[in-house]
């Protein structure tokens, strides 16, 4: 059975309508807005930040798209590759490579999960909220 979204909803399997979402979001609310979206999609998970203390540390929020891919909240936004616990690569990526960059990443993690119709809610949701937010 496929999911079809119901008219005028974001298909959350199409990279370009997630891709748009993504932008119109980050135009809007900026990278901890961005990244809170994307903490709402099934199949992530959101890690706050730790203050740093005395020999520790400070530790930026992050949000798992997966189990390998970690978006790192920082400016540039830094998208890691982990496996195992060990950072393989990490990706600054600019505000223009961000939304192209994670598209792809949240679709598989959608289709992973099989939460097409949450997703779609919440996806098209961030679309109309943020058209609200422009300037």
């Amino acid at each position: 059975m496929t999911f079809q979204p119901p008219e005028g909803y974001v298909d959350p399997t199409d990279e370009q309508q997630v891709t748009a979402v993504l932008a119109s979001v980050l135009r809007a609310l900026g990278v901890p807005g961005l990244g809170d979206l994307i903490g709402r999609i099934p199949g992530s998970r959101v890690e706050a930040a730790r203050p740093g203390g005395l020999f520790r540390a400070a530790v930026p929020a992050s949000v798992w798209l997966d189990a390998e891919h970690q978006l790192v909240l920082t400016d540039p936004a830094v998208l890691a590759h982990v496996v195992g616990g060990v950072v393989l690569a990490r990706d600054p990526l600019p505000p223009g490579r961000l939304p192209g960059a994670l598209a792809p990443l949240l679709v598989t993690t959608v289709l992973d999960q099989g939460s097409q119709p949450e997703a779609a809610v919440v996806l098209t949701a961030a679309r109309e909220s943020s058209e609200r937010w422009q300037p």
